[in-house]
């Protein structure tokens, strides 16, 4: 599939939204939709050449129509299209549809789990609807959505779901938004994204669609593969002027095959239940690019290789772990193994501004180091390490599992990493010197070049520091970036640890005595 061509957001300013509103509050849909018919779609026509022929490509090529029955269901097409804005428009005006559920137990099911579950859904239909419909009283619901989408959309929705314990989580070009669906996930709620168009990264699974390949984006199944999470596919359809149906259909993978294989079988349920649906409505296809345009392969069939550009992330969705011994690529390291290899061949850093002692553990989610505060250690003040030092510590370790990637996996050079954002960083306690924290990272995503790992560090027993953090390689041929480096080849504080004000003011700097900045909390209190 190719990237989305699409802007986002809905058509229209703030003051038409408003006029529409009013105007849906005292006149029935039918004679919007019979103006809009009339008098909008033929200017869509003419004007949005690009959309208007991939959907008539989208018809003659995919369903087999004739010209002439292609070209008119074209333009039903965007009739469909402009009817589903206006419903939404109506919803915010107060009027109400009927609804039909295909499937309704398997929701609710799901819903009455302890468990979180995942709701994909596609660009066909009306999926807005389904928040009105499809809710848990006791399991928040988290929608991931446009961040660009107009002020106005975003004020109706929020007035809309504020009682249906509903909440939406925007998508953000720093991908920060994975940290809100993870955390979400942890907590049991349920979690509702799009899994028909590529954002931000640009990994896919390439699937049979319509009698052609298509590509699929990694994101949304490998959210939910992680977790080994339940999922459904949720379709909203129109049948009438003032009718829909909701399909609701459990998607299948084993969670106990590797990893690929699992996010393979996901996509592929999928994409069976997509084309299932738009079979089903073929007129409500609203996907106005070239859906099935295509592009190198990122994950290859399982048993191959990649004949594209490789995935833009730090590890090769392909390659294995490194073996016990080094030797070979067929199971993680053992902790003996690991504290073999010398820190330093892994990081950028050189003495002394090394933060990190040993790797302890490593496989693709999880790496753990252990260090020993030393008392010539440069991040030591009164007698305990600063959290300058601990913000080092954890991106050195993030940096440690980059190297080791490199290294061990891929058998390539150490790389620099930068640091691109701090999130609900809450420092509790301080370790003494002399005393040894373990510092674990687990990764949440590995997206378009960056990692984002949520970040504990504990000394014995105690938890000093949770944090969630953002981390972006830099290529060996790429110019340095304005971004924070965790430090320079040639050593040195980081950027971020050197920008720390009282203030907490800077970009990297998001540590304040009172803790306001990006959800940073400080309790300055010794380890022991």
């Amino acid at each position: 599939m190719a990237e989305k061509q699409w802007a986002g957001t809905t058509w229209g300013g703030g003051k038409m939204h408003l006029w529409l509103i009013r105007l849906l509050r005292l006149t029935d849909v039918r004679l919007i939709y019979a103006f809009a018919s009339a008098f909008v779609v033929p200017v869509c026509l003419c004007i949005r050449a690009e959309g208007r022929r991939a959907i008539y490509h989208y018809f003659r090529e995919r369903l087999g129509y004739t010209p002439l029955k292609a070209a008119w269901k074209t333009y039903i097409n965007h009739c469909m299209f402009g009817q589903a804005v206006v419903d939404k428009f109506a919803m915010y005006a107060g009027k109400r549809f009927n609804i039909d559920i295909e499937g309704y137990d398997h929701f609710q099911k799901l819903a009455k789990q302890r468990d979180s579950f995942v709701q994909l859904s596609s660009h066909v239909g009306n999926y807005e609807i389904a928040g009105y419909t499809l809710k848990a009283e006791d399991k928040p619901f988290n929608a991931l959505v446009f961040s660009g989408e107009k002020a106005s959309v975003m004020d109706n929705r929020n007035r809309m779901f504020a009682d249906k314990n509903i909440r939406m989580i925007a998508v953000k070009s720093d991908m920060s938004h994975l940290f809100d669906i993870n955390r979400a996930l942890q907590d049991g709620e349920t979690v509702s994204m799009p899994a028909d168009r590529i954002w931000g990264s640009q990994k896919f699974v390439e699937m049979e669609f319509l009698g052609r390949k298509a590509h699929f984006p990694m994101g949304p199944f490998s959210v939910a593969t992680m977790r080994a999470r339940q999922v459904l596919a949720v379709n909203v359809m129109k049948t009438s002027a003032k009718s829909y149906k909701i399909y609701v259909a459990p998607l299948h993978y084993d969670n106990q095959a590797p990893r690929r294989e699992q996010i393979r079988q996901l996509a592929r349920s999928y994409a069976d239940e997509l084309e299932r649906v738009v079979r089903l409505h073929p007129t409500q296809w609203y996907n106005y690019y070239d859906f099935w345009k295509p592009s190198p392969p990122l994950i290859p069939p399982a048993g191959g290789k990649a004949t594209g550009r490789r995935a833009c992330s730090g590890i090769d969705p392909n390659a294995q772990e490194a073996s016990p011994t080094g030797g070979g690529l067929v199971g993680a390291p053992t902790e003996a193994y690991l504290r073999t290899i010398d820190i330093h061949e892994l990081l950028p850093q050189q003495e002394p501004f090394v933060m990190v002692g040993s790797m302890t553990h490593f496989d693709r989610a999880r790496t753990v180091t252990e260090t020993t505060i030393g008392n010539g250690n440069m991040f030591v003040e009164n007698g305990h390490m600063s959290p300058s030092g601990l913000i080092e510590n954890i991106a050195q370790t993030c940096a440690a599992r980059i190297g080791y990637v490199n290294k061990y996996i891929l058998k390539k050079g150490i790389q620099i990493g930068f640091i691109g954002a701090i999130r609900n960083m809450e420092i509790k306690a301080l370790p003494a010197v002399g005393e040894t924290i373990q510092t674990t990272i687990d990764v949440v995503e590995e997206v378009f070049g960056m990692t984002l790992v949520h970040a504990t560090v504990g000394c014995d027993t105690q938890t000093l520091v949770t944090a969630e953090m953002k981390i972006a390689v830099k290529s060996p041929q790429a110019p340095l970036s304005s971004q924070a480096p965790l430090s320079s080849p040639l050593g040195g504080k980081s950027q971020l640890a050197e920008s720390l004000s009282p203030q907490g003011e800077s970009e990297g700097a998001f540590l304040s005595p009172q803790g306001e900045s990006e959800g940073a909390l400080i309790k300055d209190e010794p380890c022991n």
